[in-house]
């Protein structure tokens, strides 16, 4: 799974969720995004990889196509 941070100028970062560590530097934390002063992190969202995306049940069991590899379905809560 990706994670997806936007901040409030509309930059966009995208990491593997895997990729964080879980613990940092004693009681700081870790850092995944670095905002300017009069900037705020204004959403985070999981993005979930699909295995394969059946379009054959629209149009008649016809056609069946996996996803490219920068397909990717957000989950935003």
């Amino acid at each position: 799974d990706d994670v997806f941070l936007i901040n409030s100028d509309g930059i966009i970062i995208r990491i593997k969720a895997g990729e964080v560590s879980r613990l940092g530097r004693t009681t700081q934390g870790v850092r995944i995004m670095r905002v300017q002063e009069e900037s705020i992190i204004v959403t985070m969202a999981k993005a979930i990889r699909e295995d394969e995306v059946d379009l054959g049940q629209e149009n008649g069991g016809a056609n069946e196509e996996k996803p490219k590899d920068d397909q990717l379905t957000l989950d935003v809560e």
